[in-house]
């Protein structure tokens, strides 16, 4: 990305284009981009996946997984790949060619929803979480479930910068795990309980860019920004408006931008929240610098492109925002 994030840049993102590809009134329920940043792709409770040129703005293909359901896709290290999780029939990961619509492999194990999956930064290794009360890790040119954790309610996973650390958010006993993913077998090496009230409430747990950050994006009126090596808060961030239900699971509305100093988040008054961790301090509370408004669109979902300066939002459709001038 060669312009720098700074306060006044992100503060003068506009939707730029309204992208309604997905059946009248189906709600979206993930985006992710592609490792470049030239594709997107977006989930629906319409059945279908849906593939968009980021760069022009336009839809590229119309994907329907009707005898499945489709949701928490996610690019498989390419833009002609991906995976994503069936809402009924089963609860099987899918592995999809884009280009043919034909399906590459079947990921079998979990018995209940799965509520989480991501890919590693690097390589073919893939991690899910379920309600079943596992969390699993895969390796995508094999179907078979390379490891196994039973741990109570993880609702969301991430993985950090280098590939070699998992964490494991359990909403339940309020917990942030810390695995080695080269020895899964084994007991965590760190565990943290940080002071979030009564309900932590994730939707979103992700590593900074640097590795050294854990944000939890919470569905109550706080994030939280932790240490990731002592499990610390280093900031708590209100100011936004929480959506008042959860009537469909979602990919998370909040995260860091691509170089780590910032935190958005999606608000239930059509706005986007920005927050500069510079301004914080040991635990300290921060309030937003900026708000983006777009009455058209609840951004339940919200992603920024890896490479690109621009951004995503989603609710009934797909909003694409550019910065005024860069």
């Amino acid at each position: 990305m060669e312009v720098a994030f700074s306060r006044d840049l992100l503060a003068s993102f506009k939707p730029s284009r309204s992208l309604r590809f997905h059946a009248p009134h189906s709600h979206i329920t993930s985006l992710d981009f592609d490792d470049t940043g030239n594709y997107l792709l977006s989930s629906g409770t319409d059945e279908s996946l849906q593939l968009y040129d980021a760069q022009q703005g336009t839809s590229s293909k119309s994907l329907y997984s009707k005898k499945y359901g489709c949701t928490l896709v996610r690019f498989a290290h390419s833009s002609t790949n991906c995976v994503y999780a069936s809402t009924k029939e089963d609860d099987t990961i899918r592995y999809l060619s884009l280009h043919d619509n034909q399906f590459i492999r079947y990921f079998r194990g979990h018995k209940r929803a799965v509520t989480s999956i991501q890919m590693a930064p690097v390589g073919d290794m893939m991690y899910s979480a379920g309600r079943d009360h596992t969390v699993r890790a895969w390796d995508i040119r094999s179907p078979n479930c390379h490891a196994l954790l039973d741990i109570l309610a993880p609702m969301s996973i991430g993985v950090d910068p280098s590939g070699n650390v998992l964490a494991v958010a359990c909403d339940y006993i309020k917990q942030v795990a810390l695995y080695d993913v080269r020895n899964l077998d084994s007991s965590p090496f760190a565990t943290f309980k940080p002071n979030c009230g009564t309900s932590m409430d994730l939707s979103r747990i992700e590593f900074s860019n640097d590795g050294k950050s854990l944000l939890l994006g919470c569905k109550g009126p706080r994030h939280y920004v932790l240490n990731a090596f002592s499990g610390a808060i280093d900031a708590l961030l209100e100011g936004h408006t929480p959506f008042a239900t959860d009537k469909f699971s979602t990919s998370g509305f909040s995260g860091f931008t691509p170089d780590g100093r910032y935190v958005y988040s999606g608000s239930a008054n059509n706005s986007v929240y920005l927050w500069d961790l510079n301004d914080a301090s040991s635990a300290s509370l921060l309030h937003p610098f900026a708000s983006l408004e777009y009455p058209q669109n609840s951004p339940t979902i919200v992603e920024f492109n890896p490479r690109k300066m621009l951004f995503a939002t989603a609710d009934t459709g797909v909003t694409l925002w550019l910065p005024e001038s860069v």
